[in-house]
């Protein structure tokens, strides 16, 4: 017999919902700020006879299809004489309104259904409890619904859901076939990489957490989407996350998965898109008044998401906005409702780690079967710092403060929001650091939002909405990010250029991470860089995993690396510019493609100044848009001799794939280290009290794995050959040379002289191993 399985939550999603998408402020249940604590509050006011988070699933054969359906219940309570099952749900409506909202009662149903179904009982209670998050009234909405009841109207749900899950379990078969028939896409397995993807299968197979270093041309991409695939027929994996940093590598994924698909591959596949990349209005604006996509999405979104998943199989940004525009829904939230049918989801970090954007419906519905395989992992911990991290400026609390000063209705806000400022701006030293956040600001922060959202639920047509629901986000987003501190936050205030920035800082996300990946059956992270393994192990939380470090697939006679010992410290810098200046001179003199990596934007404006105009030169610019970035490499693919000028840890120093003549040298000055920050400084005293390195965790090891990322741009084929010039003292001593790839131990030790014999490929005065 054919089997659906699904959650209570995707369930009622397809079935109960209509009408309009309305994203600007309005009384929303289930609020994440204050949901948590006023689930936890009203379980713990019932004595023990209360069960709280309890899971519930049942199996009903409907139409010869068995559905798997399961949730998780907030309350359970057993008494002598009766059964209650109790949804718990966190409002700012006028209690008053609450009687109508069918989506709550069909979720508390399902559970009584399940409960009674598995019990055999004849009746059952189902209360929905409701907590006014301002005043802090309770109000117990309590329903006894006999057995028969209950099962109808779930048997309506699934008939509702029918011909929906007809389509889903034919198009199950067909997966299943493609992948178990599905060859290795190419000839032969590169070096390395047959065993890549059997320790990822393995990790998968096993519920094993899996950490991997394999160089940059092995084809890790391929490795980690083929073995995740391969593992759906077994029945261990439904579905795979694949998490990207950068766009450039959510493109690999995706043409990956278009190699397979010409294998003959049959999955689902959506490649998630930011809101504002995909939006097809001219301004994102997602409320019925000012989108046609939004007014009536829901009433249209399910005939789209049927008709698209009996058509297509690869749900790509083009093909959503094809099919947003032909029904007239919004193209973000139909992104969002395909990955809930998909087998594979491609997007970006912030879709699994971020507090406050990370996508619920994936990573909280209890899917034991989820697959995440995290590319460039090493990129997730830096990452991860900056999602839980937030900063109040006290010039936004005053930019506020003028737009109700005169605004009788307003003056309790505006008091609010003086007061606010007042508390932050004050210290008089230039930056205090704080164990724990004022208790005084995160009382005001708490009564500036009711106020706020007042306003919001009011006003829509104030001309002032916009921007104050702007900021009322913001300090939304701050008091989220405040439920997650703990020690290894820090509260930074810093007075600069007349203004006071109120920092919440994270100076350790590992916690996080693990709160999230333990989620999934297994989580793959896989990197070029990710020495020393115990380093990232301990970022990214893990304590039981694999791991494994993979070899060069390539001939290393084809890689010459030269080292030139020459200090650039900072404050040798001024000395040395014009030393400098003549290198970067030597390096891009002659008709060979090149980048010259530089540790700041301030460095390579400085290099520029000794250096004549030159039509071949390319320039990394500042905040370069997606156009301009793809515009920057397509000269390395249209142009001879082109010289790029970038900055290491920018865009183009990973994730840039330049195969052949694309890229023949790359330069590099200084090991990496990232620059002077109030975050570096606390981190690295964060981690010397917990018995570490602080100078290493937090500077010497992501530097190196910049110099590493960055260098892996010259040999992506076993057919490459390339240079790469490597300009710092500090790579011919420790620790440096430990961290160094391992199959750079051909790198020879230069000066200026032997410089020229090396750029021009000659022999090296110097043949002694660094």
């Amino acid at each position: 017999m054919e089997i659906i399985k699904s959650s209570v939550s995707d369930l009622l999603r397809f079935v109960m919902r209509s009408g309009d998408i309305d994203n600007s402020f309005y009384s929303r249940e289930d609020r994440l700020q204050q949901g948590i604590a006023v689930h936890q509050r009203i379980q713990q006011d019932y004595g023990p006879d209360y069960q709280k988070e309890v899971t519930l699933e049942d199996t009903t054969e409907y139409k010869e299809i068995l559905f798997q359906i399961r949730g998780r219940v907030d309350g359970l309570f057993i008494s002598k004489d009766k059964v209650l099952l109790d949804e718990i749900k966190s409002t700012t409506r006028n209690m008053e309104e609450l009687e109508d909202l069918d989506i709550h009662w069909a979720q508390v149903k399902c559970y009584g259904y399940f409960y009674a179904k598995k019990k055999s009982l004849k009746k059952v209670n189902c209360q929905l409890t409701y907590c006014h998050v301002e005043t802090q009234e309770i109000k117990k909405i309590t329903q006894e619904f006999k057995f028969q009841e209950l099962e109808d109207f779930y048997l309506d749900l699934l008939e509702r859901y029918l011909d929906f899950s007809k389509e889903i379990i034919e198009f199950s078969e067909i997966r299943k076939d493609s992948i178990e028939k599905l060859p290795f896409p190419f000839y032969n397995y590169r070096k390395g990489q047959r065993k890549m993807a059997v320790s990822i299968y393995n990790s998968i197979k096993s519920s094993k957490n899996i950490l991997l270093e394999a160089p940059t041309g092995i084809g890790k991409t391929m490795s980690a989407l083929f073995s995740a695939i391969k593992s759906i027929p077994e029945g261990i994996t439904e579905k795979i996350f694949y998490a990207t940093a950068k766009t450039t590598i959510r493109e690999a994924a995706m043409d990956a998965v278009l190699l397979l698909v010409e294998k003959n591959l049959r999955v689902k596949v959506v490649s998630l898109t930011s809101k504002e990349n995909i939006c097809i209005n001219d301004e994102v604006k997602c409320n019925p008044r000012d989108c046609p996509y939004a007014k009536g999405h829901f009433d249209r979104v399910n005939n789209c998401l049927v008709d698209m998943y009996k058509k297509e199989d690869l749900f790509f940004q083009d093909i959503i906005e094809y099919y947003a525009k032909e029904y007239q829904v919004c193209p973000f939230e139909l992104q969002l409702d395909l990955s809930d049918y998909s087998d594979i989801i491609i997007g970006d970090y912030n879709y699994l780690f971020n507090p406050i954007s990370y996508l619920r419906r994936i990573m909280d519905e209890q899917r034991g079967g989820l697959v995440l395989l995290v590319d460039e992992a090493h990129n997730l911990a830096d990452r991860s710092l900056d999602m839980y991290s937030k900063t109040l400026e006290a010039s936004q609390i005053i930019a506020m403060q003028k737009l109700f000063r005169f605004d009788p209705e307003g003056e309790e806000t505006f008091r609010s929001l003086y007061q606010l400022s007042h508390e932050i701006q004050k210290t008089e030293r230039a930056k205090t650091v704080e164990d724990r956040p004022s208790y005084k600001i995160v009382e005001e922060l708490e009564i500036l939002r009711r106020q706020l959202e007042i306003f919001l639920l009011e006003k829509k047509e104030d001309s002032r909405y916009n921007e104050v629901l702007e900021f009322y986000f913001e300090i939304l987003q701050f008091l989220k990010i405040l439920e997650y501190f703990n020690d290894s936050f820090k509260i930074v205030i810093e007075k600069r250029e007349e203004d006071t920035y109120y920092h919440l800082i994270c100076l350790d996300a590992s916690r996080l991470i693990k709160s999230q990946i333990d989620k999934a059956r297994s989580t793959v992270f896989f990197s070029a860089t990710l020495k020393p393994l115990k380093f990232y192990s301990e970022l990214f939380g893990l304590d039981d995993y694999y791991y494994g470090h993979l070899p060069s697939p390539f001939n290393p006679d084809h890689l010459a690396i030269g080292i030139l010992p020459l200090s650039v410290r900072y404050k040798d810098r001024k000395l040395l510019m014009s030393v400098y200046q003549e290198i970067v001179k030597k390096f891009v003199d002659n008709n060979k493609n090149s980048i010259i990596f530089f540790p700041s934007y301030s460095f390579l404006y400085e290099i520029l100044k000794g250096l004549d105009k030159n039509p071949s030169f390319h320039i990394q610019e500042r905040n370069m848009n997606i156009k301009e970035r793809e515009e920057f490499i397509l000269r390395f693919q249209e142009e001879k001799g082109v010289k790029g000028f970038c900055v290491l840890g920018g865009s183009f120093a990973e994730g840039v794939d330049l195969a052949g003549e694309f890229l023949e040298e790359v330069c590099i000055f200084s090991v990496g280290l990232p620059g002077i920050s109030i975050r570096k400084d606390l981190q690295r005293e964060y981690y010397n009290k917990k018995g570490k390195d602080g100078f290493r965790y937090t500077s010497i090891y992501p530097g190196m794995n910049r110099i590493s990322q960055s260098a892996g741009r010259v040999i992506r084929s076993n057919t490459d050959k390339g240079k790469i010039l490597l300009v710092d003292n500090r790579f011919t001593q420790m620790p440096y040379i430990s961290l160094l790839p391992d199959h750079w131990n051909q790198a020879k030790i230069l000066n200026m002289v032997s410089l020229d014999s090396f750029l021009k490929g000659e022999n090296y005065v110097n043949k002694k191993r660094v």
